[in-house]
């Protein structure tokens, strides 16, 4: 949808596809996708966004005044994921303009002590977010999980993995390197439930790669982008034809409910 760099008047795109057009958070009713709003003005209010030195950016959320709390748009946020949606992250660059930084995914949040906009103290929610590029470039075929490859772990470890929760204990940059071991699972795993043939038409893989394996992709079933941590009972493994199908077909949605389905009951 959008190009990193790429600069918009904000009013824009709240025009073609709506949300809220005030505040950092922005949820679009007819839309998968979230969009956040980073600015340097945000100071005043007590948000300290940025990038850490290990290439996850923190996220203030939403609230002026006050404690902040899970509602409206940092509940949004925080059960993106699971919620099916997707999150586009733009920076301000003048007035009424923002970048587009790209497209980012929530690997765990923390609290923040800090001033709010009438200078009290109160506990900010600060996210923690990794740019979706970074999840790809951390699954390879041949990525190791504690030194193993993930061909030699057993398949009930691989879904043991894949579910296993972040630790609220754990710090960000460790957070992060566990989505990132979930979601290598999760991939891992779905491809071996699959067995080499296609989860959507049924049909054997159209041909093997270079490592012997039959060739199939991921889809998420509830979710435009498909990278991440996810539940393996919405991840599909699809031949190259249906997986088009379910993101350009006239009859995406119906198809890939009707994948949906076919998971549950497998």
């Amino acid at each position: 949808m959008f190009v990193p760099g790429q600069i918009i008047r904000r009013r824009e795109l709240h025009s073609l596809y709506g949300g809220q057009e005030q505040g950092g958070i922005s949820t679009p009713a007819n839309h998968p996708f979230i969009m956040l709003f980073t600015a340097p003005s945000g100071l005043s209010h007590g948000y300290e966004d940025g990038w850490t030195e290990s290439s996850i950016f923190l996220y203030t959320g939403e609230g002026q005044l006050g404690d902040m709390s899970f509602v409206r748009g940092n509940c949004a946020l925080r059960d993106h994921l699971q919620d099916g949606k997707d999150v586009y992250l733009f920076e301000s660059v003048d007035r009424g303009l923002v970048r587009y930084v790209g497209q980012m995914i929530v690997t765990g949040y923390h609290e923040r002590t800090g001033g709010d906009s009438a200078g009290n103290q109160r506990h900010a929610i600060v996210f923690e977010l990794i740019p979706v590029d970074d999840m790809h470039r951390q699954i390879p075929d041949s990525a190791n999980h504690e030194g193993l490859s993930l061909s030699s772990i057993p398949e009930n470890e691989l879904r043991r993995i894949a579910e296993s929760p972040s630790s609220a204990e754990t710090t960000p940059d460790e957070r992060r390197k566990s989505a990132q071991k979930r979601s290598r699972a999760l991939r891992e795993y779905v491809l071996r439930r699959a067995g080499g043939n296609c989860e959507g038409c049924g049909n054997r893989a159209p041909f093997v790669t270079d490592r012997g394996i039959p060739y199939l992709e991921v889809h998420y079933l509830r979710r435009p982008s498909d990278v991440g941590p996810e539940s393996p009972l919405w991840v599909a493994a699809l031949c190259p034809n249906c997986h088009r199908r379910v993101h350009w077909g006239g009859d995406a949605s119906e198809y890939n409910q009707r994948i949906i389905e076919n998971i549950a009951t497998g």
